[in-house]
């Protein structure tokens, strides 16, 4: 993302200024840098011509945090418009779908990766949390063998028994369909939203969300095979909160955590918002 501008010459005069990166991305932010100052000036002349002032500068610009971005909401649909404010990642939900034999597909618009690739934006798709999507499925109908096991009432919602090989197969159909796509890189999986642990004779006694980071992992390497260039990363919620150092610590090196917290993430404080232990 860093650029260099410096002003061209020729006798003595300046006759222009080259935009030099190392990298296409670099030059996309030279670039727009150079619109985004001569754009005041431009202006019609008596002539009918358009007239703009080029700055004559020496500009070295590099940013201070590597990304910047934005998830739901609008996002994908105003990535011109993030992108002309240095915004550069988008976090956008894969559209995932299972057939009835538990077996998974996600996909990514084509149009919004093409428009992202113009803009320079990396898009990141993501599976929401994973409790949610095996109750959406029905896959605890589909394959009553990985709910979790549970000394609690009938009506309970359960769980996911992540000790149960067959409780990640549908996730490593989504995440390999993911890698796949061309331009995607990046893919993230959200944590589950609330602590329903497993008392099955494997589950009994372990703290279920680092379980369940072990098993996006084991799903995402598997995926992984089609894309090794492919990087995954992990959202916390409010429900790991309490035990987000053991699940940091459960996370293998090349996984990327980012801080989620449906109660303290949407928060217009001045307060710090990510803790000592981030």
């Amino acid at each position: 993302q860093a650029y260099a501008v410096v002003p061209e010459g020729s006798g003595g005069s300046f006759t222009g200024l080259s935009v030099y990166s190392e990298t296409d991305l670099g030059l996309l932010y030279g670039a727009r840098t150079l619109r985004q100052m001569m754009l005041p000036s431009l202006r019609g002349n008596q002539q009918g011509e358009t007239e703009v002032e080029v700055p004559e500068l020496t500009l070295v610009d590099w940013p201070d945090i590597g990304e910047r971005g934005q998830w739901g909401g609008s996002a994908s649909t105003d990535l011109a418009w993030l992108a002309e404010r240095k915004f550069n990642v988008v976090e956008y939900a894969a559209r995932l779908s299972c057939d009835a034999a538990g077996k998974g597909s996600a996909v990514v618009a084509p149009a919004l990766l093409e428009e992202a690739a113009r803009v320079g934006i990396k898009i990141v798709p993501y599976i929401t949390h994973l409790e949610l999507l095996f109750q959406i499925y029905n896959l605890f109908e589909q394959k009553p063998e990985i709910a979790s096991t549970q000394p609690l009432p009938s009506d309970y919602s359960p769980g996911v028994c992540f000790s149960n090989p067959e409780s990640t197969t549908v996730l490593e159909d989504w995440l390999s369909d993911l890698v796949r796509i061309p331009g995607v890189r990046d893919v993230m999986v959200w944590l589950s939203e609330a602590a329903a642990p497993c008392y099955c004779e494997k589950c009994s006694g372990k703290e279920p969300f680092t379980m369940e980071i072990a098993a996006i992992s084991r799903a995402f390497d598997s995926a992984r095979k089609h894309n090794p260039d492919a990087v995954l990363r992990v959202l916390l919620t409010q429900g790991s909160y309490q035990v987000n150092d053991r699940v940091l610590d459960a996370a293998p090196e090349h996984v990327k955590i980012t801080y989620y917290h449906g109660g303290l993430t949407y928060d217009s404080s001045h307060n710090p918002m990510i803790y000592p232990r981030l």
